[in-house]
């Protein structure tokens, strides 16, 4: 048996573990990510110096074969090249353009969810979701070069430096503690090292925005389309929260961050070295954004329309005037012009004369907008009237939505075409 003295002699040597754990964790820290923040605007990537360039590519490889592997690329020719082009610009304007074995992609994923991430060495990641936050071409090179600013400062090596380091203080602790380390202290020590690799840090964060700013002054684009950007991606984040989730989530964004940007915006003309001249325009590229990109952004909100059109389908089938009623908007106006009330009435006459229905859907297919959405789908309703005739129909339904708030879809127009 352990005696109390024992116990408290371990309880003391791993409390002075887990101290030295973070201070060295808290020094590494310090050294591989406040010193290359001297100059936002020129990133320091000398203080990399435990991960090769090989190697970061040789990882951002891997990482970008599993994201194709979970993620279906989204393949249209017009838009990756459109997508690609504007990428490449802005890559050969950074403060590492591509060179040797340091290629640039620039893919689209085939996902509603806004998103946008580069991988270690140069893969960078749009899905169509985030197409449908911006409005202008000078708005998505805002994105797309705050990626580039991730690769060009080598981000994401110094989290896999971090992380190594804080693998090499996990490793002398266990050994410095012995027999003394418990399970537990090697879980939480675990636990910190790989919290190191979730997400960029403030100052990444910031300092990314900057590069792409610089970056769209140099190619020229205007550096506004990276604070429209961020801020179309702020109101998303109150229009459409589930949407928005995925970015959010490894770019944390706060207005701190867009204050920050737009501070220092009047300072990159001035203060940036550059071998290259700047066209010196301010490109916005309204058109060709909205004929070449945003026929393919994709919105969230087929579940919430698919629950409403569910739901007028158990109201019919019940006969469940209130349930029909929930799923209407309160500006709905039929084909025939019947506004909501109207239809209401004529719906609970149809509920009142029949003694039974079975009402059926087939081919559902929504389509979400920014604000609403379209639906159609094939019914066929058979029901049994008060005298007990039998009557059957069928036709397809085509539906208008409305999103007056978050997760929330009313029907606002139904026009019904019977066979």
């Amino acid at each position: 048996m352990i005696d109390q003295n024992d116990r408290t002699r371990t309880l003391q040597s791993t409390r002075l573990l887990s101290r030295v754990f973070y201070v060295f964790i808290t020094i590494t820290l310090v050294f591989t990510t406040s010193c290359s923040q001297k100059d936002h605007l020129a990133p320091h990537q000398t203080n990399v110096w435990l991960v090769s360039e090989k190697r970061e590519i040789a990882v951002g490889n891997e990482v970008a074969e599993e994201v194709e592997r979970q993620f279906p690329v989204y393949e249209d020719q017009e838009l990756t090249d459109y997508i690609n082009r504007i990428g490449q610009s802005l890559a050969r304007a950074s403060d590492r353009p591509p060179r040797g074995n340091l290629k640039y992609t620039f893919k689209v994923l085939d996902s509603p969810i806004a998103n946008a991430f580069a991988t270690p060495g140069g893969h960078i990641y749009i899905t169509r979701g985030i197409l449908a936050v911006f409005e202008n071409e000078s708005q998505l090179a805002g994105v797309i070069g705050h990626e580039v600013g991730h690769v060009a400062a080598r981000h994401s090596a110094k989290r896999m430096q971090a992380g190594t380091f804080a693998q090499i203080g996990l490793l002398a602790v266990l050994i410095g503690g012995g027999d003394k380390v418990n399970p537990d202290m090697y879980r939480a020590l675990n636990l910190s090292a790989q919290l190191i690799f979730l997400g960029y840090s403030r100052s990444d964060e910031h300092q990314s925005d900057l590069l792409g700013a610089k970056y769209l002054y140099r190619t020229g684009y205007d550096p506004e389309g990276m604070v429209g950007g961020l801020e179309g991606l702020m109101s998303l984040q109150k229009r459409s929260p589930l949407q928005a989730e995925q970015y959010f989530r490894s770019h944390p964004l706060t207005r701190d961050r867009i204050e920050h940007l737009r501070s220092w915006l009047p300072r990159i003309p001035k203060e940036d070295v550059w071998g290259g001249t700047p066209p010196g325009t301010k490109l916005l590229g309204v058109e060709t954004y909205k004929r070449i990109a945003a026929p393919h952004a994709q919105f969230q909100g087929g579940d919430e329309m698919l629950a409403a059109i569910e739901n007028f389908r158990v109201a019919m089938n019940r006969r469940q005037i209130d349930l029909a009623e929930k799923s209407l908007s309160k500006n709905f106006m039929d084909d025939q012009g019947r506004n909501r009330s109207k239809y209401l009435t004529q719906l609970q006459n149809l509920f009142n004369n029949s003694k039974s229905i079975s009402y059926t859907m087939e081919n559902v297919v929504t389509e979400a907008s920014r604000d609403g959405g379209a639906a159609k789908y094939d019914y066929k309703m058979k029901r049994k009237t008060g005298d007990g005739r039998v009557m059957e129909e069928e036709g397809r339904v085509y539906l208008e939505f409305l999103k007056p708030a978050p997760f929330v879809w009313k029907i606002s127009s139904i026009r019904m075409v019977r066979i």
